[in-house]
């Protein structure tokens, strides 16, 4: 195990979420309610897609989460950044700030070094599907060698 510089801001919690099924609408369903829950928490969110089509699908989610409402929400790359709560995109934005930053199944390990000392936690979200549970396992060994604080959640209720 590496040692951590005690000067160094601490290491964000990082929650593991094994959510029943096997399928990426199941994963976005639960990233969405993981959503709701943060930013009506008032938090700063940043959910972080593997590729052009889940962030497409989360964000016709995320206008549609609730019959009554949705969920504020702009790509990265939006002029409306700034002022939103809940960002979504490929990469992290350089120097930007987020209380939480979720991953349902983007490639987090080349990003952490952008995560701000201000991110106070990190919510990878896998499911059954083989491809997504190995990707887990390797995130997972990465924060443990690493020193993160591991929490992981065994999520019951299906989300698909």
């Amino acid at each position: 195990m590496a040692d951590r510089d005690t000067t160094a801001p601490p290491l964000p919690r990082v929650d593991f979420y094994h959510v029943p099924g096997d399928n990426m609408l199941g994963l976005h369903r639960f990233t969405c309610r993981l959503t709701e829950k943060a930013w009506k928490l008032g938090h700063r969110i940043f959910i972080l897609c593997d590729k052009p089509a889940s962030c497409q699908q989360l964000d016709q989610l995320l206008w549609s989460w609730r019959d009554t409402g949705f969920l504020p929400h702009a790509p990265a790359s939006s002029s409306l950044a700034a002022d939103t709560p809940v960002l979504l995109g490929e990469q992290l934005p350089a120097h930007a700030e987020f209380d939480l930053i979720i991953n349902p199944g983007g490639d987090i390990h080349a990003q952490i070094p952008q995560i701000s000392p201000a991110t106070r936690r990190i919510a990878e979200i896998i499911n059954q599907h083989p491809n997504c549970k190995q990707a887990g396992r390797l995130r997972y060994s990465y924060y443990d060698k690493n020193n993160y604080p591991l929490e992981y959640h065994e999520i019951s209720i299906a989300v698909a």
